[in-house]
């Protein structure tokens, strides 16, 4: 089998930030959590949109099935 080389670069890097710039990457890392929250919050909100709407019908056809039992 033949010998193969590869070149290969190694970089090290620094770099010093401000504390307000590290506050807001911070806060970033609170991101996924926020975005957990709002989507249960999205979704708790459809449920409750879903069972009005479900609710809004039944009373509906309960109080037309009354009225025709009353008109005739």
């Amino acid at each position: 089998m033949p010998t193969i080389y590869f070149p290969m670069f190694w970089f090290e890097e620094s770099v010093k930030i401000t504390p307000e710039l590290a506050q807001s990457l911070k806060m970033l890392l609170a991101l996924p959590v926020v975005g957990m929250y709002c989507s249960i919050g999205a979704l708790l909100l459809g449920l409750f949109i879903v069972v009005y709407v479900v609710a809004l019908k039944v009373v509906a056809r309960v109080q037309w099935s009354m009225f025709r039992s009353w008109k005739g």
